[in-house]
């Protein structure tokens, strides 16, 4: 969900003299025209209906691939750069996006998510039944699946797994199956999970990451050193881990999707700097390079040799405001704030239009309110609910943003730009990624801080709960300290209610209601940008932000 140490998405330091130019004559110069490069329609496949489906109000996720006629060929290898490496190959463990999608396509899942993202999709279970109490869920597992040890998958692996993911202390996700109550697995190919109460995201998490599925032998006989070397059943098989470098993906010859994956081989280096992987794929050493810089988005998509994927992902950048406080205990001084900044600008100055302005800690996702509009740039509305506030005169304040990340860095100067023009001074520090996530925004020591999160799940529980709803030890809705006990009370209702019109209404109301608290300062939705040769096809972005490299071929 909050990820990696931040890398930066553009090359250079927010340090360098140079950068900080740079952004100011981007923010002189913010009308540059809003472009999307490569975006078309969502793939399509048998999934299974989630409770409370709804939709995504017409945007969708990016895709490219050959043309039409052509058939794929198996056969090849890739090289995929990526910002950084992975922190844990143990399912119920890490919460870094590259820990996530590289276990994706070694590791499956009970179910998984489809392409549209939208619903989940049969995996390792073929189907499932759910009794008319709500309660039993039993999953017809698919019969010989192999893992990469070459021993067969039984539903017993199944039960020891979710159980870890599930009740274990150090599970990082015990809160998306707090649900669960019992889990059996009455032979080999049959799985029950029983429920203490109805929980219609149940579905949904059984398609996460921390709910894959590896052999309990192994892992009772190697305990963490299996993870050094993971074994599950998915498409690809671990080779190598050359920590800090590269991790070294094989095919599985065994895998269950007839003839799936279609490359041989496929590498995943570890490049956190943005330029370098660009040189590197200009140069023909690297087919794929993720998240391509905003600033070199045209330039890229000029080049013959090189394709840019733009698709939108779910994921919201926002400045978190600490309640606990004052002034911004006060709704109208936190509404003078997002008034008081012209989010447009900030989106064509620094990420040259790639992006989509935000007005909900729901990201573009199911249940997403696109009903309700931004906060529009009014920095005379903002000057007059400030002198309305509680800090009619103005005030001083302090904004946290990661030191290294130059596109944190642009719009924190131009944050402190626009908040001048109403009176609120800012001054700008910088923290390493982790000090400022952890010991900064997670232990509440800020006025204001610059931050994002993701989802995980195609469930709107999972980010509703993080982000919006409020904790006994007063760290809810972002670590905000913000408290609405409508939220809370919408919130428990729509884990429960099964029917789709009503869960959209409560999902709608619970983002409404934070929005008209302005219990942060709403930024921007960012699109995901990923560069690729030509030849490579099939390579797509997920609305979960993830890839499946076993449907990627080489026509080449």
């Amino acid at each position: 969900m909050r990820h990696e140490k931040r890398q930066s998405s553009e090359g250079g330091r927010w340090d360098d003299p140079a950068m900080r130019e740079l952004a100011a004559e981007q923010w002189a110069e913010w009308r540059t025209t809003r472009r999307r490069i490569v975006q078309t329609g969502f793939g399509a496949g048998a999934a299974f209906a989630l409770a409370g489906t709804g939709g995504f109000g017409g945007w969708r996720t990016g895709l490219r691939g050959a043309a039409a006629q052509e058939a794929p060929t198996s056969g090849g290898s890739i090289n995929m750069g990526i910002v950084a490496d992975v922190q844990s190959f143990d399912p119920p463990i890490p919460g870094d996006n590259m820990s996530i999608w590289t276990m994706l396509n070694i590791y499956d899942q009970v179910l998984r998510v489809a392409q549209n993202g939208e619903e989940v999709e049969p995996c390792l279970a073929e189907s499932y039944e759910l009794s008319d109490d709500l309660l039993t869920y039993t999953f017809n597992l698919r019969p010989g699946v192999v893992f990469h040890d070459g021993t067969s998958l039984k539903a017993s692996d199944v039960k020891y797994c979710l159980d870890r993911t599930s009740f274990a202390e150090d599970s990082s996700w015990l809160s998306l199956f707090t649900a669960v109550d019992t889990t059996e697995a009455p032979d080999d190919t049959t799985f029950v999970l029983k429920v203490k109460e109805p929980w219609a995201p149940m579905l949904a998490n059984m398609a996460l990451f921390a709910a894959s599925i590896y052999p309990e032998a192994a892992h009772k006989e190697l305990g963490a050193d299996l993870f050094e070397a993971p074994i599950g059943t998915g498409p690809f098989v671990f080779d190598s881990w050359q920590k800090g470098a590269a991790i070294v993906l094989k095919k599985n010859p065994n895998y269950w999707i007839e003839g799936q994956p279609y490359l041989d081989e496929v590498t995943f280096s570890i490049v956190a700097d943005a330029n370098t992987r660009v040189v590197q794929l200009q140069g023909g050493d690297m087919d794929i390079a993720s998240d391509a810089p905003f600033s070199q988005i045209e330039s890229l998509d000029a080049d013959d040799n090189i394709d840019v994927l733009v698709a939108p992902v779910g994921r919201v950048d926002y400045v978190a405001i600490n309640h606990t406080r004052p002034p911004f205990d006060d709704v109208k001084v936190r509404q003078a704030l997002n008034y008081a900044v012209d989010k447009e600008a900030i989106i064509q100055a620094v990420l040259y239009g790639q992006a989509q302005v935000a007005q909900s800690a729901l990201p573009r996702m199911r249940f997403w309110n696109e009903e309700t509009q931004p906060y529009p740039y009014d920095p005379e509305m903002a000057k007059q609910l400030l002198s309305e506030s509680s800090a009619a005169g103005g005030f001083a304040t302090t904004l946290g943003v990661t030191a290294g990340e130059p596109v944190d860095g642009a719009v924190a100067t131009i944050l402190k730009d626009q908040l001048a023009a109403i009176g609120v001074e800012v001054e700008i520090y910088e923290q390493e990624g982790a000090a400022l996530y952890v010991d900064t925004f997670q232990g509440m020591d800020y006025d204001l801080v610059i931050q994002y999160h993701t989802t995980d799940t195609v469930d709107a529980s999972q980010i509703t709960r993080y982000a919006m709803a409020s904790r006994a030890d007063g760290t809810g809705a972002l670590w905000t300290g913000y408290v609405n006990p409508r939220i809370d009370e919408l919130a428990s209702q729509a884990l429960a209610e099964q029917d789709p019109d009503k869960r959209q209404e409560m999902y709608y109301e619970i983002q409404k209601l934070g929005f008209d608290d302005a219990f942060i300062l709403y930024l921007y939705f960012p699109d995901s940008r990923t560069a690729i040769r030509t030849g490579i096809n099939d390579f797509q972005i997920l609305p979960t932000a993830n890839y499946r490299m076993w449907e990627v071929w080489r026509s080449e």
